[in-house]
């Protein structure tokens, strides 16, 4: 049990976002990573076109997210910066699903 409060604390810490690098790098692996959940799911359920369509945009958008502009970044760092980045990535985690 201690191992893993030892690993969570590592990660948690790995978390800390401080720049825009770092939020659009965690935004892009969420993307990426639920993209990739839903083609696994449109193998699994070939007659809803819902999922692979999603899962494409999906990877568009985690290629597209690591490329934000300067407003754009503006926009979002009050939601990502400065603070433990688990509420921002769990909200982003949420709206995608």
């Amino acid at each position: 049990m201690r191992i893993r409060v030892r690993n969570y604390a590592a990660q948690r810490q790995k978390l800390k976002m401080k720049d825009k690098q770092d939020c659009t790098e965690l935004l892009a692996k969420i993307l990426d990573r639920t993209s990739k959940w839903r083609r696994k799911t449109a193998a699994k359920f070939p007659d809803d076109p819902r999922n692979l369509a999603l899962s494409l945009m999906l990877g568009q958008l985690a290629a597209d997210s690591v490329n934000i502009s300067d407003a754009q970044w503006e926009t979002l760092r009050p939601y990502c910066g400065g603070w433990d980045s688990q509420i921002f990535h769990d909200g982003v985690t949420l709206s995608i699903k």
